[in-house]
């Protein structure tokens, strides 16, 4: 299991090397990853627009790595943050039996315990979810919106600010 997210510039020379590896792509809807980002980068501070828009560019440029990748890659899945975020159970089980091991009971009973839990080695505060770029100035939330639309209607995200 590798979980790097520099790795998406490497998925046809992994592919090539690995040729039996399984490739699971969470995608988080690119205006919440360039907050994330942007806040690691500012410690917290309120961001510029230009920062935004780097970051924005970084996750369209990530995202459109893995989807040119994805047709080499021989066992790949998306799965969106969103959807893991609304119903943990049923992803992770559909991704259990994706990679061919069983839903039993037991483990159901051990993933519901590690739900709850925040599993990161950055730093990390406030609330797990999505929806977090509702937090940034209006002029950095346009450009947000703008710098990863086509992505993120390609994808099928909301537009509507939903």
């Amino acid at each position: 299991c590798e979980k790097t997210p520099t790795t998406v510039w490497r998925l046809p020379v992994l592919a090539e090397m690995y040729p039996d590896a399984m490739y699971l792509h969470v995608v988080r809807d690119g205006r919440d990853v360039a907050t994330s980002l942007v806040h690691r980068w500012t410690g917290g501070a309120e961001p510029s627009v230009d920062e935004v828009e780097a970051a924005a560019r970084e996750w369209v440029a990530a995202v459109g790595a893995v989807r040119q990748a994805a047709p080499v890659l021989p066992r790949f899945r998306q799965v969106r943050y969103e959807d893991l975020l609304a119903d943990p159970h049923r992803v992770v089980a559909e991704l259990w039996s994706w990679i061919g091991l069983g839903v039993t009971e037991e483990a159901r009973a051990a993933a519901a315990q590690r739900i709850e839990q925040r599993v990161t080695p950055l730093p990390a505060s406030g609330e797990i979810g999505s929806g977090k770029w509702r937090s940034l100035a209006p002029s950095s939330r346009a450009a947000v919106t703008i710098a990863t639309a086509d992505v993120l209607r390609e994808l099928g995200y909301p537009m509507d600010g939903s």
